[in-house]
């Protein structure tokens, strides 16, 4: 099982339901642990173990409350909306935390129990609007009756209708007024990416069908500068490892981040359907020409999937493009422990030695980084498809090396790890730029070099007895 501290940000519409919430948090956590449990589609397999919570601060309306649990799925805490519905939250943040803050990959925005995006969110709570409760409601005549009496504008409900996903209202509006398809709202962002935003996918393919322009550019609005916020607030910890999947690739592959296409936008922030749509109508796509920027393609090994990944690979194919030099895609995915799109970008071409730019090949990338989240797959996954064992990065450290050294708590999964590594070939007696041996490194974590060649030797008599056994 594993710990996952939450932060619950919820908003009521009844000051009962949000005392009786707040009681429940200060008084019988347990309780509400077993009611959201109930609650939880895709709990049913998986135990919850109450740990510890934080005294709720109630504040009218409002409830905010840490809470630590145990569970055997990390992600189940993400569809706890249900059971926050039940109890009347109406609005909700349900923020994961690590190292004492929540982090933006770690959000679930809630309305009336299902996730939604952060900017259908901000819209939700601006139902109390005329405006916005016509859109909510998706109601044409209360629409028509307002832009009537000129207290809303027609461009302005095209991209709150746009935002909102109202079928009817956004093909009243494209019918009625029709070129405003492309203006942008007060922030700068047109109905089409305010669709994208919304996560309305229906809604982007009226707009298309209308005129929009695909390659329209995303702004950020309030809340997601929220967001991007909290991204810039992160720093990566000196040599906390565990955390090196989160920040890495915050810090450096901002997932938030003025100026995206509506194209990227959809990559970053992992809404495929949308993406695919996007592609459908040949946008522009960024090669990163400059060392400041991030190609579309990189942005897709984000938060992409393979499906959209070879699509994109296919694109640099027919316009002639290769991979940037200030990027390492096949590193990039990797890191992310993106297999199927490893496999793609290895058909393309891309090299499976390629160092970064710390001189790490993607070896020593597994090495460091998934042995830090226990996990052991990308080193065989990599050595299966020719990765060179004994590569050195800038250093001179092998990847058995960096295996050793960040290894800080022992266990079977990092040993299989270490074992592939030697089984591989991985030499004993080579030694970094500094003159440090294997064994050294090794030692550095309190783990003798002989024990883990011991343990080796014994994994492979028992894989060869295994290999008879079958025979």
């Amino acid at each position: 099982m594993m710990e996952l501290p939450l932060q619950f940000d919820c908003l009521f519409d009844d000051p009962t339901q949000a005392s009786a919430f707040a009681a429940l948090l200060n008084d019988r956590p347990q309780e509400l642990m077993e009611h959201l449990h109930r609650h939880c589609p895709e709990a049913e397999d998986d135990e919850w173990t109450y740990v510890e919570s934080g005294p709720a601060d109630a504040q009218g309306l409002r409830v905010m409350s840490d809470l630590v649990l145990h569970a055997y799925e990390h992600r189940v805490w993400r569809t706890m909306g249900a059971g926050l519905a039940a109890l009347g939250a109406r609005r909700a943040k349900l923020m994961r935390k690590t190292l004492e803050s929540a982090h933006p990959t770690g959000i679930v925005h809630l309305v009336d129990g299902t996730a939604v995006t952060p900017c259908m969110h901000a819209l939700a709570g601006r139902r109390g609007e005329p405006l916005v409760a016509a859109l909510w409601d998706d109601d044409v005549a209360r629409l028509q009756a307002l832009l009537s009496s000129g207290a809303a504008t027609p461009g302005e409900a095209l991209c709150l209708a746009a935002l909102r996903g109202a079928p009817h209202a956004l093909a009243a509006l494209l019918a009625l007024h029709g070129p405003l398809v492309n203006q942008p709202d007060a922030g700068g962002n047109t109905p089409l990416v305010n669709a994208l935003l919304g996560g309305q996918v229906d809604a982007m393919r009226q707009l298309l069908a209308a005129g929009a322009d695909v390659n329209a550019t995303v702004h950020l609005t309030p809340a997601l500068q929220e967001l991007a916020a909290m991204e810039d607030a992160i720093q990566e910890p000196g040599d906390l490892w565990s955390q090196r999947a989160l920040y890495r690739y915050v810090v450096e592959h901002a997932l938030v981040a003025e100026g995206y296409s509506a194209t990227e936008w959809a990559l970053a922030q992992g809404q495929p359907e949308a993406a695919h749509l996007l592609l459908d109508h040949a946008p522009a796509l960024c090669w990163a020409e400059g060392e400041d920027e991030a190609s579309t393609l990189g942005t897709c090994i984000d938060g992409g999937t393979p499906e959209l990944l070879q699509r994109l690979l296919l694109r640099a194919v027919a316009e002639g493009r290769t991979e940037p030099a200030h990027e390492n895609w096949l590193d990039h995915a990797v890191y992310l422990r993106r297999f199927a799109m490893i496999d793609l970008l290895l058909a393309h071409g891309c090299d499976i030695d390629r160092p970064n730019e710390a001189g790490e090949t993607p070896l020593h990338t597994a090495a460091m980084t998934h042995f830090a989240l226990q996990s052991n797959q990308g080193i065989e996954f990599l050595l299966s498809r020719g990765a060179q064992v004994d590569s050195v990065d800038s250093e001179g450290k092998t990847p058995l090396m960096c295996a050793m050294r960040y290894i800080y708590e022992w266990n079977s999964a990092r040993m299989q790890g270490l074992h592939w590594l030697l089984l591989a070939g991985a030499s004993t007696k080579a030694r970094d730029h500094e003159g440090h041996s294997v064994a050294w490194h090794a030692q550095e974590e309190g783990i003798p070099l002989k024990e883990v060649l011991a343990l080796s030797k014994q994994m492979r008599a028992q894989e060869r007895a295994a290999q008879r056994g079958e025979g």
